[in-house]
């Protein structure tokens, strides 16, 4: 995928398409020292409440930047078998157990979202992921609960102090609901008229390595929900999949983990946990395959290859001054700054160009090269393998997405957030007058 300078045919688009990083266990290093450089090309960082005093350093740098700081208060995951964990017990709205849809009916609700908004306040939070959980369809009983919850979040936030602080709302489910045309009517007409500020949307299964036919079907989706006028963030969705929903205006931004949580997988929680939590650390991200490769793989593959190393290994001076060696030394910051540029490219152009242009610049060349590594030799039947389904899944993403653009199916015209600053101007002329 080629992100290299190139002649803009359309003046460049008034407001960036979104961007914001999920900051993982040790996220907060890169992601503060990229603030510190003065890198602050994209809209801001998620943080997990269990990693909240871990992360209060990168909170102030992106509060100084002017970047979104929200907070992800983890009841999706506290809620579940798998996903409960002593440190999400212990949150401040956690009770020692997976949350059961008795804590938030009535007063024990209303004193979970009022230490949910107090904790959102004293830890300097812009914006607040609503706590709600993993539903199949509105006749779950988690998804009644969480639509009630909105009301008193935010009267709990501004009793605290916090009448700034945005709610997101996070719609959390399964693929097999969201696909499915009468559950997403259901859902879209139930959060009507819900006070939050934008969508954010979890979908189990997809990411970085969705098919292009779930490309597809979650253009068509966004197409539903995006009839509640609310801007729409595709959360833990990466790589080509993700930013052809950029390009194709089904979304308006896009969150994603530093090289690791570029696709939402919720498996795991429904399931009992066996032993600690494995964390998985960064891979290498080749942006010309659009491929995460691990360290000791990537290494294998420029060592015995020097034509791959000339090809894939970063060039770009901007991110890894010392070329490969920083690439693959410090594989999230490479992954950040060539994650920023994507977007940054996409968002040159105007909306009704971006298709194209994404198909043009981003898609066909990522195929080329994708053969171009299936012939190379020195590579182990493993990598060999993956390469081949990626070139094949790669062929495919450029056809669906060249059908949908020859149909004149393009009728998704998303909102794009704004950002935190621009958010703060409008709310400081309302105050003035």
């Amino acid at each position: 995928m080629s992100v290299a300078p190139f002649p803009r045919l359309v003046k460049p688009a008034s407001q960036p398409l979104g961007l914001y990083f999920r900051a993982g266990q040790n996220d907060h290093a890169p992601l503060s020292q990229l603030l510190a450089q003065g890198q602050r090309s994209y809209y801001g960082v998620v943080v997990e409440a269990k990693r909240a005093e871990r992360h209060r350093e990168l909170l102030k740098e992106a509060e100084r930047g002017r970047l979104e700081c929200i907070l992800d208060p983890c009841t999706q995951a506290s809620a579940t078998i798998g996903g409960f964990s002593e440190k999400l017990g212990a949150l401040p709205w956690g009770v020692g157990r997976p949350h059961a849809v008795d804590d938030f009916q009535g007063a024990s609700r209303i004193e979970l979202m009022s230490r949910l908004a107090d904790f959102a306040v004293e830890h300097g939070f812009s914006q607040v992921l609503a706590p709600t959980h993993y539903v199949r369809g509105v006749e779950d009983p988690w998804f009644s609960a969480d639509i009630s919850a909105l009301s008193d979040l935010r009267g709990a936030l501004d009793r605290a102090g916090g009448r700034t602080i945005e709610i997101n709302y996070s719609l959390c489910l399964p693929y097999a609901t969201f696909r499915d045309e009468a559950l997403r009517a259901q859902l879209v007409h139930e959060l009507e008229g819900a006070p939050v500020q934008s969508l954010w949307l979890r979908v189990d299964g997809c990411g970085a390595d969705s098919t292009p036919t779930a490309v597809k079907n979650y253009v068509a989706a966004c197409g539903d929900f995006n009839e509640l006028g609310l801007p729409i963030v595709a959360d833990q969705v990466g790589g080509l999949p993700g930013l052809s929903l950029l390009a194709f205006s089904a979304v308006g931004g896009l969150s994603t983990g530093l090289a690791a949580g570029e696709r939402f997988n919720a498996s795991h929680w429904h399931r009992p946990r066996l032993g600690k939590a494995y964390m998985k650390h960064a891979g290498v991200y080749i942006p010309a395959l659009d491929l995460l490769l691990d360290r000791k793989d990537a290494e294998a593959l420029f060592e015995r290859n020097p034509r791959i190393k000339g090809l894939f290994g970063c060039r770009d001076h901007d991110c890894c001054l010392r070329g490969i060696t920083d690439m693959l030394q410090t594989p999230a910051r490479h992954f950040a700054i060539q994650r920023i540029k994507q977007v940054a490219e996409l968002s040159q152009y105007v909306e009704s160009l971006r298709p194209q242009v994404f198909l043009d610049r981003f898609v066909r060349p990522t195929t080329d090269y994708a053969l171009q590594m299936s012939k190379a030799t020195g590579l182990n039947e493993s990598l060999q393998k993956r390469l081949a389904a990626h070139r094949q899944r790669l062929d495919a993403l450029r056809i669906t997405l060249g059908k949908i653009i020859e149909s004149g199916d393009l009728a998704v015209h998303a909102q794009i957030p704004k950002t935190r600053m621009m958010r703060e101007a409008t709310y400081s002329n309302h105050r003035t007058r």
